[in-house]
């Protein structure tokens, strides 16, 4: 189901990077991982969603977070042991889809990125739908002028071949 959406994955701890692997993966997300700001930063790109721990050994997640802000739409979700009831209310108010304390059971990230998986998928698909619409916009367009432009010029052949406004009228079918 949800075959064609990346997750990233930003945690500095390889147990809990592979337990979340295996979880998604099981859903069939695909999963990117990264132990470190910089890793995480350098596949950024290509996810979907975000899964980060906001305290990395070698750097804040902030920053990795307000890159996403910036360049991507998808959903992000924190996991943390450090955070207390005040920055959670303030990360949801802003732009944090979930907030995940540690130790997370399997169950509650399954629960989760379901939700946000079938979001994502629901985004994709307007996005598609809309697309195709304009599509069919410009083409029906582009037929209209063409009708124009036959109707006219059937107006014109008409007029020069001596017929009058009312007969060709009938002819063009009330025009």
């Amino acid at each position: 189901m949800f075959d064609d959406l990346k997750i990233l994955v930003v945690d500095d701890d390889y147990a809990i990077r592979q337990l979340t692997r295996r979880v998604l993966t099981s859903m069939t997300f695909s999963v990117e991982t990264a132990d470190s700001l910089a890793g995480g930063l350098d596949k950024i790109q290509d996810a979907d969603m975000l899964l980060l721990d906001l305290r990395l050994k070698n750097g804040k997640g902030d920053t990795l977070l307000q890159r996403w802000r910036d360049e991507h739409r998808g959903p992000i979700v924190i996991m943390s042991g450090y955070v207390d009831r005040a920055l959670e209310n303030e990360l949801l108010e802003g732009y944090v889809d979930n907030v995940l304390h540690k130790p997370v059971l399997p169950s509650v990230l399954r629960s989760v990125f379901q939700r946000l998986g079938k979001m994502v998928l629901d985004a994709k698909k307007c996005s598609k739908n809309a697309a195709r619409i304009d599509l069919l916009t410009d083409q029906l367009a582009r037929l209209q002028r063409r009708v124009w432009l036959l109707t006219g010029a059937a107006l014109g052949l008409g007029l020069a071949a001596g017929l009058g406004v009312d007969k060709l009228s009938v002819l063009l079918g009330g025009i």
